[in-house]
């Protein structure tokens, strides 16, 4: 099974594995956009796991995504998908479970970055993160 790839925010845009998406673009533009823009915006009375920004408007979203992009590392999971993830310093959200609220979050995750159809962030706990070495350069990476 492969192993996770780490890159740090300098190497991951050096080797192009940043995105070129703005703040201009329109993260809500696509069925998949939208719908992810609603459940992480909308606190889930159900069961499950579900996390959602704090404050759940267009503009917010939007801001912690191109932060994100413009600030995160890069991970490539052990499928091969590319995350951006970003240690906000404040926090994000929250996550709940089974209805109620497990743990206050304070970063963000950007998962489908490399397609604006698809792409969407949600807010994560720094608590489930490990730190890693970017495999190019050997700086410190969170994710």
């Amino acid at each position: 099974m492969p192993t996770n790839e780490y890159y740090c925010h300098e190497c991951a845009n050096t080797l192009g594995f940043l995105p070129s998406h703005s703040e201009r673009e329109d993260f809500t533009g696509s069925y998949t956009t939208l719908s992810k823009f609603i459940k992480h915006t909308s606190p889930y009375a159900g069961s499950g796991t579900n996390s959602i920004f704090e404050i759940p408007d267009y503009d917010s979203v939007k801001d912690f995504i191109v932060d994100t992009q413009a600030s995160g590392s890069v991970e490539f999971d052990q499928l091969g998908r590319k995350n951006i993830v970003w240690l906000a310093g404040s926090r994000t959200g929250f996550t709940f479970k089974n209805g109620g609220v497990v743990i206050p979050n304070d970063a963000v995750k950007v998962v489908c970055s490399d397609d604006i159809a698809t792409i969407h962030g949600y807010p994560t706990s720094s608590f489930a993160m490990a730190s890693h070495s970017c495999n190019r350069c050997g700086k410190f990476v969170i994710s």
